[in-house]
């Protein structure tokens, strides 16, 4: 973030962004930016001047080039952190190792492990219920519902055929608990 100077009757104010200095003077950013640029003038400014950032205030791509990562100690060059345009330096807290340490010490605690293994349940039987749904499709491509597929089955072949077919959509949906249809 730019500081920008602001003289006005041989008083300099020094604001921490364009838009703090945009609020004291009543005028829009862009105004304000257009009078740094000397495309215009604002009444009453003397001077109006952009300045760099401070010591330790990082904007954009302006990172460290070295950085001490508070978790093992060590000063570490800014390519072994992972960026975080949310911290002011745009690197994260921690360097790369303390970071995937401390993400693989969250994902073996007992509650993400259950976690894990319920999201793998729900995704098995979601595979399960899609594949008997493939399964009842008809020669057109259609995918029916098991009402509509029997309905069509009873057209096609008669009504023995189609509780032979009730059974086997029963003995299809039963076996969705057995392993044979998980991946």
């Amino acid at each position: 973030m730019k500081r920008v100077s602001v003289t006005i009757d041989g008083n300099e104010t020094v604001y921490r962004s364009l838009s703090a200095a945009a609020k004291a003077l009543n005028v829009s950013p862009p105004t304000v930016a257009k009078a740094i640029a000397g495309n215009t003038t604002l009444p009453g400014v003397q001077a109006l001047t952009e300045l760099a950032p401070q010591p330790g205030q990082f904007s954009g791509d302006r990172r460290p080039e070295r950085k001490t990562c508070p978790k093992c100690k060590l000063d570490l060059p800014a390519s072994d952190y992972y960026a975080n345009k949310a911290r002011p330096d745009g690197l994260a807290y921690a360097c790369r190792s303390c970071f995937k340490a401390d993400v693989s010490a969250r994902n073996k605690t007992p509650a993400a492990v259950q976690a894990r293994k319920a999201r793998r349940a729900a995704e098995a039987t979601d595979r399960i219920n899609r594949r008997i749904k493939e399964r009842m499709a008809t020669r057109e491509g259609f995918i029916y519902t098991e009402e509509e597929y029997l309905a069509h089955i009873e057209k096609v072949h008669g009504p023995d055929e189609a509780v032979t077919v009730k059974e086997v959509i029963k003995r299809l949906v039963e076996g969705t608990r057995n392993a044979e249809f998980v991946e």
